[in-house]
């Protein structure tokens, strides 16, 4: 049985959690480039609200935030991958299984940045375990 739609909802969800990785790699960098720190210290000096102990603690945060999001856009390309490679293997119910597993990694470790990747995985996974091979009888006098 043609998968045709899994396939494509599992290759846009491991493009977006490659995008993803992208951004996790964008807020370390912020974290860790020193030229937008002192940007941001210089202009948090006029606000007498914020002292420079809050400002470092949302840095950090920024920068685990960060790691997080690699973390879970890793899981989504890999599981994404296997779950495609189990799914080749016409193992319909285990590809299922992956990609939900896939789908509740990703949109609770990315902290919602990765509901659009386990929202696609998890539909991919609804579909591999609901759709069901058409079964065609064969009728001894009518050739296929």
């Amino acid at each position: 049985m043609k998968r045709t739609g899994e396939y494509i909802l599992a290759i846009v969800g491991i493009l977006l959690s490659i995008i993803l990785t992208f951004i996790g790699i964008f807020f370390i960098a912020l974290k860790q480039n020193d030229g937008i720190r002192q940007a941001i210290e210089g202009e948090l000096t006029n606000d007498p609200t914020i002292t420079m102990e809050d400002f470092s603690m949302v840095m950090d945060a920024i920068g685990g935030f960060g790691w997080m999001i690699i973390v879970a856009s890793g899981i989504g390309i890999v599981l994404g991958l296997v779950s495609i490679f189990i799914l080749k293997s016409e193992r319909q119910t285990m590809a299922g299984v992956f990609f939900i597993i896939t789908a509740v990694l990703v949109g609770l470790l990315s902290v919602g940045l990765g509901l659009l990747q386990a929202i696609l995985f998890l539909i991919a996974g609804i579909m591999c375990l609901v759709r069901k091979p058409k079964n065609i009888e064969k009728d001894p006098y009518v050739t296929v």
